[in-house]
């Protein structure tokens, strides 16, 4: 299966971070808020990912017309995650899409095919990344694990 979702990720720019680097020329080895230096840091417009995944299901249809029956399904996957940063630093900022990697997710789920071309389903997916984005000035790091309910209908295509 080959995946592309989204999900959001905001900055707390007042909890307490470590910063290290370089600020002013001198070395910086503290820990402070993240808001002391970066007056926003965000992924609104998409931390996106692009995962390849294998997916077993059991009791699946073999062909259009097969209603009635459960089909639970677990699969697993990798791929790239495609942030859109958007970050301000003193007078800077950036607004871009950046590509990294690696994202990792695990999912399971039931399908219910209710009519022939038609099916109801619920997931449960948990995703994995650790990216670390440029921003003016330096790069921030950070990790998100994320867990996603879905819900709803879908359609199979004829031929498919």
């Amino acid at each position: 299966m080959l995946d592309f979702f989204h999900d959001k990720a905001y900055a707390e720019t007042e909890k307490p971070v470590r910063v290290t680097g370089t600020r002013g020329g001198e070395p910086v080895d503290v820990t402070e808020t993240l808001g002391s230096t970066v007056r926003g840091f965000n992924m609104s417009h998409g931390m996106n990912y692009l995962t390849l995944d294998v997916v077993h299901r059991w009791n699946a249809c073999p062909e259009p017309g097969c209603t009635g029956r459960l089909q639970p399904y677990v699969g697993a996957g990798a791929g790239l995650v495609i942030p859109h940063v958007e970050a301000a630093i003193g007078d800077a900022s950036v607004s871009e899409y950046q590509v990294h990697g690696p994202a990792f997710q695990v999912l399971g789920g039931v399908a219910w095919p209710f009519a022939s071309r038609f099916a109801v389903s619920g997931e449960y997916r948990f995703t994995h990344t650790s990216v670390t984005v440029d921003v003016p000035g330096g790069t921030l790091g950070t990790t998100l694990d994320t867990h996603h309910l879905m819900a709803g209908p879908s359609l199979r295509l004829p031929g498919l």
